[in-house]
């Protein structure tokens, strides 16, 4: 479902193709528009959600392995792979 949706609107088909832009511009508006054809819905069109951050951060697997085990050494590849990528 789209986010802050004021009220729906519905077209069909031809009425799509016929009148995009003012369609679009109902959208824009933050409104949602479910698209039937033939009394069936084909489509919903909403408007675009709020920007979120690319910046994702990685856990430190090193780190929590060590407080998990402690000083026990434990041969694992995956760690170690994991913490010389560091994607």
């Amino acid at each position: 479902m789209c986010n802050k949706m004021l009220r729906m609107k519905t077209t069909n088909m031809r009425n799509l193709r016929l009148n995009l832009p003012e369609i679009l511009e109902w959208v824009a508006q933050g409104h949602e528009v479910t698209v039937y054809n033939r009394k069936t819905i084909v489509a919903r069109l909403c408007p675009p959600r709020a920007d979120v951050s690319a910046e994702v951060t990685m856990p430190d697997f090193a780190s929590r392995s060590r407080k998990i085990l402690g000083d026990k050494v434990v041969s694992n590849r995956i760690l170690e792979e994991r913490e010389s990528s560091r994607w």
